[in-house]
């Protein structure tokens, strides 16, 4: 398999320069849709996606020299514990598949989120607090960038607290907001803080969810 390289990796890349990112596209693994029943082509994008995973690692795991720690082990609660000295995330959205491992010396925690802009966020209205859209909203589809962010806080909270929570109990308080990217604070349960990016970059969104170590 060969991932190729895509437009939401380089903006990864650009979120999280400190990071070693892996993944990519696998889209040219898959068949054309119309050759495949319904069942068949959501059966088909699973086991590719499972394969774009392992190479995902594997890549992040030999820029990083890791031996038995890799791939790293994933607890029941669907969380990944990440190699000492060391955090990551993984996402993915569709045939996209991107990972990024930081070391953890100043960073406690990563989240990363991917989503696609299919029809402007309607439906997630419930996942925005008062005053908690960011500006520029003429240009991007903001709403689903509050939720990629959250679900990017999400996966950066959760590893180190092990509390439950809802989108309506953490409020992403927007520093600096341009066209294309947003960065922010979040306050979350236990008076955790956590520093958010979102970039917007045609349809896609990528968001970036940092714990920061303040030991």
């Amino acid at each position: 398999m060969n991932l190729t390289t895509h437009s939401t990796k380089t903006a990864l890349q650009r979120l999280l320069p400190n990071a070693k990112i892996g993944g990519g596209s696998f889209v040219d693994e898959l068949p054309q849709p119309s050759r495949l029943s319904p069942t068949e082509a959501r059966s088909k994008l699973k086991k590719t996606r499972e394969e774009a995973l392992s190479l995902t690692l594997n890549d992040l795991k030999n820029d990083i020299g890791f031996g038995e720690q890799f791939p790293p082990r994933k607890t029941h609660e669907g969380y990944r514990i990440w190699p000492d000295g060391y955090t990551g995330s993984l996402t993915y959205k569709g045939s996209i598949l991107l990972g990024a491992l930081v070391p953890n010396r100043d960073i406690e925690s990563l989240g990363i989120d991917l989503e696609f802009d299919r029809n402007g966020g309607k439906g997630l209205s419930h996942v925005v607090n008062d005053g908690e859209i960011p500006d520029h909203t003429d240009s991007k589809s903001s709403t689903l960038g509050v939720f990629s962010s959250k679900e990017s806080i999400y996966k950066a909270h959760y590893p180190i607290e092990k509390n439950e929570f809802g989108f309506e109990d953490v409020y992403i308080d927007w520093v600096e907001t341009s066209p294309s990217l947003d960065y922010g604070i979040a306050s979350c349960p236990n008076s955790v803080e956590i520093e958010v990016q979102c970039f917007y970059q045609g349809k896609w969104i990528v968001s970036t969810a940092q714990l920061l170590d303040h030991n």
